[in-house]
């Protein structure tokens, strides 16, 4: 990384708030990630004569995925100007209509349950 700040003549801000870094480093991740299910059971029109119309709708998808880092590191990484959104002005940031080349981004803790449903298969 020294390398490539000498190279880039990139300037970083030195994060100095504790809860800045803390809320930063809970979202790294690595290593292999996988969700899986023992058994289950297809219901859909591409069945052909299997297919229950009276039953739920329910497909089973399959995602191979690579490269996933390489992927993130090919998006602009955060480099300074960090602040906390203020409360009042939190509920009016509409994160799905963020530009990807924009020049402000967020860094989002999100906490989230889900309820589990047996129609649905889990």
């Amino acid at each position: 990384m020294d390398a490539m700040l000498k190279i880039t003549k990139q300037k970083l801000e030195l994060l100095t708030d504790v809860d800045m870094i803390l809320i930063i480093e809970k979202g790294i991740r690595g290593g292999v990630a996988q969700v899986s299910n023992r058994y289950s059971q297809a219901n859909n029109r591409y069945m052909g004569d299997a297919f229950n119309k009276g039953e739920v709708k329910k497909y089973i998808m399959y995602y191979d995925v690579n490269n996933l880092y390489g992927d993130g590191m090919s998006y602009p990484l955060p480099e300074g100007g960090f602040e906390w959104v203020p409360l009042e002005e939190f509920d009016s940031i509409d994160i799905r209509n963020i530009s990807e080349n924009s020049k402000v981004g967020y860094i989002l803790e999100v906490i989230s349950s889900t309820q589990l449903n047996s129609a649905a298969g889990f």
